[in-house]
């Protein structure tokens, strides 16, 4: 009478138990599977209009939206991406060296303030140009610090960007590819009448 209860219970603990190891396998990756998803939404209409002009070759139509979606997207990100942290470096550089001075732009500045800027800086404590001065001077050296830091991570962490960006592909190009029958698939297991389902999927 208890055996198929005690079944049941066993089955759902070992479902509870894939289902948690099955996440803890997927958190580290939860940045390059969002990223695929959105993606593949977004290039979903490109890829259905390739797929009617190639209706018996959907791994070349999925393989060639997937290079537009790096000509168009990934690729001009990833060169804006090095283009700002290289001005960033050119003018941490500049800094050091001298040839920007903060310190002559904020006596500009400090010199031609209003006298309601005036009012709030003294509510700041920041009364003087030598205060904002060395309050500028702190907010610097910290910030110098945190870009440093920030560049140490990213040169120890490339293996990892590489393979998040390869499991991004990789996702990529199997949701454009079968992206209609999976949603048809989650579809089906859902729980719910079909005009609640087709309730949730317009909202």
């Amino acid at each position: 009478m208890h055996q198929p209860t005690t079944r049941n219970r066993a089955l759902l603990l070992l479902l509870a138990t894939v289902t948690l190891a099955f996440g803890a396998i997927l958190l580290p990756l939860h940045g390059a599977i969002f990223w695929g998803m959105v993606l593949a939404i977004l290039f979903a209409p490109l890829h259905r209009r390739l797929l009617l002009r190639m209706r018996r070759k959907p791994n070349l139509a999925a393989l060639l939206t997937l290079t537009l979606c790096l000509l168009i997207v990934i690729l001009p990100m990833f060169a804006i991406g090095a283009s700002v942290v290289q001005e960033a470096g050119a003018a941490y550089q500049r800094v050091r060296s001298g040839q920007l001075d903060f310190g002559a732009y904020a006596q500009q500045i400090w010199a031609a303030r209003p006298a309601w800027v005036l009012k709030l800086l003294e509510s700041l404590h920041l009364g003087t140009f030598a205060e904002l001065q060395a309050k500028l001077a702190s907010f610097g050296t910290q910030a110098s610090q945190f870009l440093a830091n920030q560049a140490v991570n990213v040169g120890s962490n490339t293996l990892q960007f590489i393979v998040n960006f390869g499991v991004m592909l990789y996702l990529l190009f199997f949701l454009l590819r079968d992206g209609p029958q999976l949603g048809a698939r989650i579809r089906n297991a859902i729980p719910l009448d079909e005009e609640h389902k087709q309730e949730l999927a317009a909202k």
